[in-house]
């Protein structure tokens, strides 16, 4: 009888060990997540933003944009040209 009880908690003792070893990791995974957060935050007392942002790709191509879609003229901008290209109708770079 001692011996059915002990394989039976050995069960127990197992389950206990892998889910305990579940929640460190997602503490773990938790705790990485809100650093990658607070590295990404904007630092508000000197204006700068942050590195991984600023050379993001997504912030490159809004710097520099070849082609704006418009389907009518709503007018003039500054180095563009409206007109009917590759891209279709709207502004397009002027390469001047």
């Amino acid at each position: 009888m001692d011996r059915f009880l002990e394989a039976e908690y050995n069960q127990f003792i197992i389950v206990g060990g892998i889910v305990l070893v579940f929640i460190i990791l997602y503490i773990g995974y938790k705790h990485y997540m809100k650093q990658q957060y607070i590295e990404n935050v904007p630092n508000k007392l000197n204006g700068s933003i942050p590195r991984s942002i600023a050379h993001s790709p997504m912030n490159q191509q809004k710097s520099i944009l070849i082609f704006i879609p418009s389907i009518t003229f709503q007018g003039e901008r500054k180095g563009y040209k409206y007109g009917k290209g590759d891209k279709g109708l709207g502004y397009y770079l002027d390469k001047k």
